[in-house]
């Protein structure tokens, strides 16, 4: 039984221990910078924010996700699985190497965590598909993140939408309110970004079709489902 507990244990230890190394490294990082010259420091200066960002970053997320496993809501073999690894990876990464804001990096966090709770009708430990989402959320800016659950909202919101055909003036107007950018004019910069990216149909793609009827709003399929992903993490943060 003792045998078994201590397995449990370094099992549920493996992923903190790494998280609580990587904030080391990057605490000795500082350190060495601040010992520099100011020639080095001034040249430094954006590194260091880096290092002190993705400090703060881990710092919450080490929080969290000792709380999921806490409660039980990590299964104890799930980081000894080659997705965990994986995912894992891709996170610390772009901490190193994206020096991503607060938006990408809560994005991150939600797609990782819910692959942890392996919810089976979205996936499971098996699947590609974290990955693949942990990499297109890398790929996001914060003012596309912003546009992309806007149009997530709307869709989910059909019955306020208008029964006459949309342009895409309306469109970008609704998703200007929704997502906090105000301006159509930044919207519109971000909705030709995620067409790009898949996430997004683009307006002359509905034909004159009624966007009120169909099935995503202005989101393609994966577009919709790498936001259910998501979305899976913000219905199960309170339990």
């Amino acid at each position: 039984m003792n045998d078994q507990l201590i397995k449990k244990n370094e099992f549920r230890k493996s992923t903190s221990e790494i998280i609580q190394s990587t904030r080391k490294h990057i605490s000795a990082g500082l350190t060495g910078i601040l010992a520099s010259d100011k020639k080095e420091i001034v040249l430094s200066v954006g590194h260091v924010f880096q290092r002190l960002q993705a400090g703060k970053f881990l710092s919450g997320f080490l929080e969290e996700w000792n709380k999921y496993v806490e409660k039980g809501r990590v299964k104890d073999d799930y980081e000894t699985t080659e997705q965990h690894a994986a995912c894992l990876q891709e996170l610390l990464s772009a901490l190193d190497n994206d020096m991503p804001d607060e938006e990408r990096f809560r994005l991150l966090k939600k797609i990782f965590l819910t692959s942890a709770m392996e919810p089976s009708d979205l996936s499971d430990r098996d699947s590609s598909l974290p990955l693949q989402f942990m990499q297109i959320g890398r790929s996001l800016s914060t003012g596309e993140i912003l546009v992309l659950f806007a149009a997530y909202k709307i869709n989910n919101e059909k019955e306020s939408l208008p029964k006459h055909l949309m342009g895409r003036g309306e469109c970008l107007k609704r998703l200007a309110s929704k997502s906090g950018l105000q301006y159509i004019d930044l919207v519109r910069k971000q909705e030709d970004l995620l067409v790009e990216k898949n996430l997004f149909r683009s307006i002359e793609g509905y034909d004159g079709r009624n966007i009120r009827d169909d099935n995503y709003f202005r989101l393609t399929e994966l577009g919709y489902r790498f936001c259910e992903f998501v979305n899976f993490y913000d219905k199960n943060q309170n339990e």
